[in-house]
């Protein structure tokens, strides 16, 4: 069976590499206007206290990384690529 839509409501997993925020893999995203883009979810936490959330939203999987937070409807997996590229 292949990935299904989820609600942007329930967040893709997290994980954090040093000195970055909270991160999703690269995940598809489906926006209000209907256009569909590769974004991640990212959550950065307080300096001072760790635990507390200082800023969390959707941004473009692009050199850009624009905010859509307000645009995302729903998200999945990215599907695996093609098997003759694969390694």
């Amino acid at each position: 069976m292949g990935a299904a839509w989820k609600s942007a409501n329930e967040l893709p997993e997290l994980h954090q590499e040093w000195a970055s925020p909270l991160r999703s893999d690269p995940v598809l995203v489906h926006r209000k206007s209907g256009k569909i883009c590769t974004a991640v979810y990212e959550v950065w936490l307080d300096e001072d206290d760790e635990s507390q959330e200082c800023d969390a939203k959707w941004v473009t999987d692009d050199s850009e990384g624009w905010d859509i937070t307000t645009e995302v409807t729903h998200w999945m997996s990215l599907p695996e690529p093609p098997k003759e590229i694969q390694k």
